[in-house]
C-alpha cells in the first residue's frame, strides 16, 4: 500500500513538474510573439479609449510635434519603420523562437538586457536633465538659490542611481583591461557634471553638446559590452548551429522540425498566446460590445463578429486561431471516437484540420482582407473545414462497420455506427439547404455542395459493403464466389466519384483562379489538387482495375475441378478455410476457390501452398503436370542409399522370424 501511495506521489510530482516545464517555456516564448505581432496588436485603432477625441473622429493617430531634443538622436524611427528592416526583424525574432531550447533563451534574455538597460539608462538620463528643470518648482519657492539646488540634488541623485545601474550591467566587462576602469570611474563623474550644467540656464546649443559628451564614457562601455557579446560569444551560437546541423545531418529535416516543435511546446504558445490576445481585443473593445449593456443574439453575434475579425488581423494572430481550431478538431475527434468505441490511438483530425485551415486562410489572404470581407472569408472557410470534418468522421465509422460486419455480434456497436452515419447523411443535407437559401450561387458554394454530396456518397457506398458484407457472413450458405466483385464495383463507383468531383473541383479553382482572385499560392495549391487529387487517384484505380482484369485472366487460364477431384480431396479451401463445391485446380494439383485464387493473385502469381508459378507464358497447358528431367545422382550416394534400403529390408525379416537379439550377422553377408 505504501509502495502504491508512492508510485502515485511520484507521478503527481512528475505532472507538476512537467506543468512547470510548459509554464516556463511559455512565459519565455511569448515576448517573442507579442514583438512579432506589436504593430498590429497595439496600433492606435484598436484603442479607442487611449486616444483623445480627435484621434477618434479621425481615426488616425496624431503625428507628433518635431523638437529639437537630444533625445532624438536614439530614435532609430526612419530605420525600424521600413518593411526590410521589420520583416527581418520578425525573421529573426521567429528563428530564436523556434529554434532556441529553454537554456538558450535564458542566456539571449540575459545579454539581451545587458544591452537594453544601459541603451535605456542613457537615454532617461538625457531626457530627465533635459525635463526637470527650475520652472517646475517655481510654485514650490521663489528663492532662486533653493530651487537651484534641488534640481541639481534631484539630478545627481538620478544620475548616481543611473550610473550604480549602468556599472552592474558592465560588471562583466574587463577588457581592454586600461580602457574600461578608467571609463567607468569617469562615467560618474561625467553624468554627475551633466546634472550641474543641466541646472544652470545655458543656451540650448551648449546643452546638446553637454549631452552628447557627457553619455560618451557610457556610450563606449555599451560599445565594448556589444562587442563582447556579438564576437566573443559568438562562438556559443556557433556551436549550437552546428549541433542543430549535426542533428538534421543525422536524423534528417522531419526529425528536427519535429523535435524543436515538442521541444518548444509551439501550439501550447500559440494557443496561449491567442487566448491573451483575445483577452486584450475585449478591453480594447469593451466600450464598443452590445453585450456590455444587455444580452441579445443579434448582440452576440456581432459582438463575436468582431472578435473572430480581431482574431486574425495578423499572421502572428492566424497561427493562434489555427492552434485553436487544431484543439477544437481534437475534441470533435475524441467524443466520435468515443461514441464508436474506438482506441484512443486512432489518427486525429487535429493536425489535418490545422493545415487545412491555414492553408485557406494563406490562399484566401485572410490578415489582409478589410474587417467586413474578413468576417465573410472566414466564415466560407469554416464552412469548408466543416465538410472536412464529415469526411474524417465517415473515415472512422467506415472503418469501425466493416469491421463490426464481419467480427462481431454487438448490436450496441451497430447502431451507434449506424446512427452516425444517418448523422452525416442529415447534416450535409441541412447544410447546403441552409446554404442556398442565404446565398446566391458562388465558386464557394459550388465546393462545399460537391464536398457534402461527395460525403453523402461515401456514406451510401460504406452502408452498402456492411450490409452485402452482413448478408455474406451470417445468412448465405457457402462461399459467395461473386461477393469480391460486387464490393469492388461498389467501391470502385465512389472512388470514380470522388475523381470526377475533384476535375469539378480544379475547374472551379481554375475558375476563381483566373477570374476571381489570383495568386501564387492558389495556383501551387491547384497543382497539388491535380497530382494528388486526381493524377494519383486515376492511377491508383487503374492499376487496381489492371490487376483484377490480369488474376482474372490468369484464373481463367486454370482447369476447373471436377466433382470426382473434389471428393476425393474432401478438404477445405486453403485460403479462406471453407468447403469447396466448385474450385480451381492448379498446375502443381492444389485446389482453390476461384474468388479466393483472384485475391491471392493481386498480391503474388505462386501457388499459396507449394509457391510454385502458376502462370507462365508458353505453349504448355497451365493445368498439366510438369515432368522434371532426371538429375545426375552422385554413385557414392547411390550406394549409401541402397545400403539402407538392405539394412531395412533384413530388420523386416529378422521381425518376421522372431529372430533372437543376440544372433550376429557375419560381416561376409552382410556385404
Amino acid at each position: 500500500m505504501e509502495e502504491e501511495l508512492e508510485v502515485e506521489e511520484d507521478g503527481i510530482n512528475n505532472n507538476q513538474a512537467g506543468t512547470a516545464k510548459t509554464l516556463i517555456n511559455v512565459l519565455m516564448r511569448l515576448p517573442f510573439l507579442l514583438l512579432i505581432d506589436y504593430d498590429v496588436l497595439f496600433k492606435p485603432d484598436l484603442i479607442p479609449f487611449s486616444q483623445s477625441n480627435n484621434t477618434l473622429d479621425t481615426g488616425q493617430a496624431e503625428s507628433p510635434v518635431p523638437g529639437n531634443s537630444t533625445a532624438d538622436i536614439f530614435s532609430f524611427s526612419m530605420i525600424t519603420e521600413t518593411v526590410v528592416f521589420q520583416a527581418f526583424f520578425k525573421l529573426v525574432l521567429l528563428a530564436v523562437f523556434f529554434i532556441f531550447r529553454n537554456s538558450d533563451l535564458k542566456k539571449f534574455y540575459s545579454e539581451g538586457l545587458n544591452i537594453l538597460v544601459p541603451i535605456f539608462c542613457i537615454h532617461a538620463s538625457i531626457s530627465f536633465n533635459e525635463e526637470y528643470t527650475m520652472s517646475m518648482f517655481e510654485g514650490f519657492t521663489d528663492n532662486l538659490i533653493f530651487r537651484v539646488a534641488i534640481v541639481v540634488s534631484i539630478k545627481v541623485v538620478v544620475q548616481l542611481v543611473m550610473g550604480q545601474v549602468l556599472l552592474l550591467c558592465f560588471r562583466d566587462l574587463e577588457s581592454p583591461q586600461l580602457l574600461v576602469p578608467l571609463l567607468k570611474r569617469t562615467m560618474m563623474t561625467s553624468l554627475a557634471v551633466h546634472a550641474f550644467l543641466s541646472a544652470l540656464i545655458l543656451p540650448e546649443s551648449w546643452m546638446s553638446v553637454s549631452g552628447y559628451v557627457c553619455a560618451a564614457p557610457a556610450a563606449v562601455l555599451l560599445l565594448f559590452l556589444f562587442y563582447k557579446i556579438t564576437v566573443e560569444d559568438a562562438n556559443v551560437y556557433l556551436l549550437l548551429g552546428n549541433r542543430d546541423m549535426e542533428l538534421i545531418h543525422n536524423f534528417g529535416l522531419p526529425f528536427y522540425l519535429e523535435s524543436r516543435w515538442n521541444m518548444a511546446r509551439v501550439p501550447v504558445v500559440l494557443r496561449t498566446y491567442w487566448c491573451l490576445r483575445f483577452a486584450v481585443t475585449i478591453l480594447q473593445s469593451w466600450h464598443e460590445l452590445s453585450l456590455v449593456e444587455a444580452f441579445s443574439w443579434s448582440g452576440l453575434y456581432s459582438d463575436g463578429e468582431v472578435l473572430l475579425v480581431r482574431g486574425c488581423e495578423s499572421y502572428v494572430a492566424l497561427l493562434g486561431m489555427t492552434s485553436i481550431i487544431s484543439l477544437i478538431s481534437h475534441a470533435i475527434s475524441l467524443i466520435f471516437q468515443s461514441m464508436l468505441k474506438l482506441d484512443d490511438s486512432e489518427k486525429s483530425f487535429a493536425s489535418v484540420s490545422a493545415i487545412l485551415f491555414f492553408i485557406l486562410a494563406l490562399q484566401t489572404g485572410l490578415p489582409d482582407l478589410t474587417p467586413e470581407k474578413r468576417f465573410y472569408q472566414l466564415c466560407k472557410n469554416g464552412c469548408l473545414l466543416l465538410t472536412a470534418v464529415l469526411h474524417y468522421v465517415h473515415s472512422l465509422v467506415d472503418t469501425s462497420l466493416v469491421t463490426l460486419a464481419s467480427s462481431t455480434n454487438n448490436k450496441n456497436k451497430h447502431i451507434r455506427g449506424l446512427f452516425v452515419c444517418m448523422c452525416l447523411l442529415v447534416f450535409p443535407v441541412g447544410l447546403l439547404f441552409s446554404l442556398w437559401s442565404r446565398f446566391a450561387v458562388g465558386t464557394w458554394i459550388l465546393a462545399v455542395t460537391v464536398f457534402c454530396i461527395e460525403a453523402v456518397i461515401k456514406v451510401l457506398v460504406t452502408l452498402t459493403v456492411y450490409f452485402l458484407t452482413i448478408w455474406d457472413v451470417y445468412y448465405q450458405d457457402g462461399v459467395w464466389e461473386s461477393f469480391d466483385d460486387w464490393i469492388f464495383y461498389i467501391k470502385s463507383f465512389g472512388n470514380s466519384v470522388q475523381v470526377v468531383f475533384a476535375v469539378f473541383l480544379f475547374l472551379n479553382g481554375g475558375w476563381v483562379l483566373f477570374f476571381e482572385a489570383g495568386g501564387s499560392f492558389r495556383a501551387f495549391m491547384m497543382v497539388i489538387h491535380a497530382y494528388y487529387n486526381i493524377w494519383l487517384e486515376a492511377k491508383s484505380g487503374w492499376s487496381t482495375f489492371w490487376k483484377r482484369r490480369t488474376a482474372a485472366s490468369k484464373v481463367g487460364s486454370l482447369q476447373d475441378a471436377t466433382p470426382e477431384q473434389i471428393t476425393k480431396n474432401a478438404d477445405v479451401c486453403p485460403i479462406c478455410y471453407q468447403a469447396m463445391t466448385t474450385a480451381k485446380l492448379t498446375r502443381c494439383r492444389h485446389m482453390f476457390h476461384n474468388s479466393c485464387l483472384k485475391k491471392w493473385l493481386h498480391k503474388q502469381d505462386s501457388c499459396p501452398m507449394c509457391l510454385e508459378l502458376l502462370h507462365k507464358v508458353d505453349a504448355t497447358s497451365q493445368t498439366e503436370e510438369v515432368v522434371q528431367p532426371p538429375e545426375e545422382i552422385d554413385p557414392i550416394f547411390q550406394e549409401a542409399m541402397m545400403m539402407d534400403e538392405l539394412y531395412e529390408e533384413l530388420d523386416q525379416i529378422f521381425e518376421d522370424r522372431n529372430i533372437d537379439e543376440d544372433i550376429q550377422l557375419e560381416p561376409e553377408l552382410i556385404h
